[in-house]
């Protein structure tokens, strides 16, 4: 089949599924038990797999009833009317238990129902029990039907032995035609053997029928949460080895990051993000290295303006000795403003000029002082 084909089959099989169960869906949302929720036990699903089925039956009870109920309104069979009446009133009662969770209590309502109508018309013969009778003690199967399907599995056994009893009591104690009290003294334990071995095969087929799709089930539930168990086990293993992936490459950025920093580069930053789980250390890090950046600038500063102030008085103890004036450029340091102060005093305080750079030369020429090269002899004792 190719991919089209089976898309196509997809599509008409999910289209049957959302079309053709909406009905029974419904049915269902009204006269049975509530979707288990997700990972619930066997036991709650059972209750509701039984519960839907016992819906369907009782469906099917309630149509019959309602096709049998012309039958005595026409007779004016008030016996029949009132049977059937209820047994409507029976199954709807039934219905609501049933959509309550209560389903065993639904299906023991709808199975002595039926029990007690059939036993009902057995003991109400006209005339005894007959050969045309005999046939109500083989309809006591339905009732069996009923209770494999409604009730928990080992019910039916005990089912089959209240059948079983009453077949053999009312057969030796109820009153009989008298073709039929003849054929009974010649042949009871035949006619006794043909029901009870009937009502045994029935039951036993029906209780190893229930009793392996319980197992089956069982079986299949067992598989499913084994099945999500692994599922869980794997997704765990994944989300572990995509920590352990995640700490690594963490560990790893963060171990380079220490190296360049190491190494000098003071603009290295650990690149780790908040999801991550070494974020915080790596925030850490970061505001760390910032303040080794901030504190090797300081010390950068702290080394030029000692290596400035070394040239400066150098250049003093020269302009000392050759009575000459001190020109000093902008040194791009927090000593600019004091050299600048420095320059503006008047030239009898000092003989020292400072020399902005090429900017500040053309935008603050007013800040030069030169001292007049007449009067070395005055300003010796000022320097």
């Amino acid at each position: 089949m190719t991919d089209k084909n089976k898309s196509q089959s997809d599509n008409v099989s999910t289209r049957s599924r959302r079309t053709s169960p909406s009905l029974l869906q419904r049915w269902y949302q009204l006269t049975a038990p509530a979707e288990p929720p997700p990972g619930a036990s066997f036991a709650q699903q059972e209750v509701v797999r039984r519960g839907r089925l016992t819906s369907v039956v009782l469906l099917i009870l309630i149509i019959i009833f309602l096709i049998l109920l012309p039958m005595p309104l026409l007779r004016i069979d008030f016996i029949g009317i009132l049977a059937i009446s209820g047994g409507l009133l029976v199954s709807f009662s039934a219905l609501l238990v049933n959509r309550l969770g209560w389903s065993t209590f639904a299906g023991l309502l709808g199975t002595t129902y039926v029990f007690t109508t059939i036993v009902t018309v057995i003991l109400n013969t006209p005339g005894g029990l007959s050969t045309e009778t005999l046939g109500l003690f083989y309809a006591l199967v339905f009732v069996e039907v009923l209770a494999a399907s409604l009730l928990p599995v080992n019910s039916v056994l005990l089912v089959a032995v209240i059948n079983i009893a009453f077949v053999i009591f009312d057969l030796y104690h109820q009153p009989k035609t008298l073709e039929f009290a003849r054929a009974m003294s010649t042949g009871s334990f035949t006619i006794v053997a043909r029901v009870v071995v009937l009502h045994v095969f029935v039951v036993l087929v029906l209780w190893l029928w229930v009793r392996n799709a319980v197992q089956a089930l069982k079986r299949a539930n067992n598989a499913e949460e084994l099945a999500a168990r692994e599922r869980q086990i794997q997704e765990l293993q994944q989300a572990k080895l995509q920590q352990k992936e995640e700490l690594e490459k963490g560990v790893e950025l963060i171990l380079q990051t220490h190296v360049q920093v190491s190494n000098g580069n003071f603009q290295a930053r650990a690149p780790l993000s908040q999801d991550n789980q070494l974020w915080q250390i790596a925030h850490s890090l970061n505001n760390f290295i910032g303040r080794m950046q901030k504190y090797n600038q300081i010390e950068t500063e702290l080394k030029q303006s000692r290596e400035i102030i070394a040239h400066l008085t150098r250049e003093v103890q020269e302009a000392q000795k050759m009575r000459r004036p001190i020109r000093i450029s902008s040194t791009n340091t927090f000593l600019d403003p004091f050299l600048q102060a420095l320059a503006k005093l008047p030239p009898e305080h000092t003989h020292f000029q400072y020399q902005s750079s090429m900017k500040e030369r053309d935008t603050t020429k007013s800040l030069k002082r030169v001292m007049p090269s007449s009067s070395p002899a005055k300003s010796s004792p000022q320097s």
